[in-house]
């Protein structure tokens, strides 16, 4: 019994001296390393002294269908706006620019040496006249009698400045409406044409007649002997 009791303390004692002995050889080695500095932490297990970055967190913006669609129809309507507002700019411009150009015209038609007073007073009470007369008219009659007046009284008291916008009339009206100008220009070729024929048929009339007076006072003093000509080729009762 000592026996085994002498022999489990002997193997207590060999195994805390093998401790002790593994032990102190351990740190005598730490310590040349340490003052050697042969012995380096692996960098791998060093830590930063920089505080971690933070990882980028990245948004990806993403549209339901019906937003796409919202949107489309929002950029139709504002491309339709803008379509339509400009186009309706540009004929306003255009129509600016027409107006400044009549009024521009109309200053230059006024003829510099004919002054509107009075005459343009006379045109205005000429035209007012047909208006008073066709008061209790119909409307075509109400519409036609003072326009025909005030055509009539422009040329009378303004002869310069109404064939001056006369002839500017007819400039913009070949200009803006050549058709309505080309039917125009044929009515007053039919006019000019009729007044012509008017005019030859009036003095050939009128040289007929005298030429059939003549032969038959002719022919009268022929028969009866009473002399109506003379030799101035007048005529005379004797």
């Amino acid at each position: 019994m000592a026996s085994r009791q002498f022999s489990v303390l002997g193997r207590r004692v060999l195994l805390g001296v093998g401790a002790t002995t593994v032990a102190a050889t351990i740190t005598l080695q730490n310590r040349k390393l340490h003052l050697d500095g042969s012995a380096q932490i692996p960098s791998s297990k060093k830590l930063s002294i920089y505080p971690a970055p933070e990882p980028e967190i990245l948004l990806i913006e993403t549209h339901s269908e019906l937003e796409q669609n919202i949107g489309k129809i929002r950029e139709a309507a504002t491309s339709a706006y803008f379509n339509a507002r400009a186009k309706l700019q540009s004929e306003v411009n255009g129509w600016i620019e027409v107006e400044g150009a009549v009024e521009k015209k109309v200053k230059e038609l006024i003829a510099p040496d004919e002054p509107l007073s009075p005459g343009i007073l006379y045109v205005g009470v000429t035209t007012l006249t047909g208006s008073v007369i066709t008061r209790n008219r119909s409307f075509p009659v109400r519409f036609l009698v003072p326009t025909t007046f005030l055509m009539l009284s422009l040329p009378f008291f303004l002869p310069k400045t109404s064939h001056n916008l006369n002839e500017y009339i007819s400039d913009l009206e070949a200009h803006y409406f050549p058709a309505v100008a080309e039917q125009h220009a044929a009515l007053g070729r039919a006019v000019s044409s009729a007044r012509e024929s008017l005019e030859a048929f009036y003095h050939s009339s009128n040289k007929a007649v005298r030429e059939g007076v003549h032969n038959a006072e002719g022919k009268i003093q022929e028969y009866t002997g009473i002399k109506l000509q003379e030799p101035s080729g007048g005529s005379k009762k004797e």
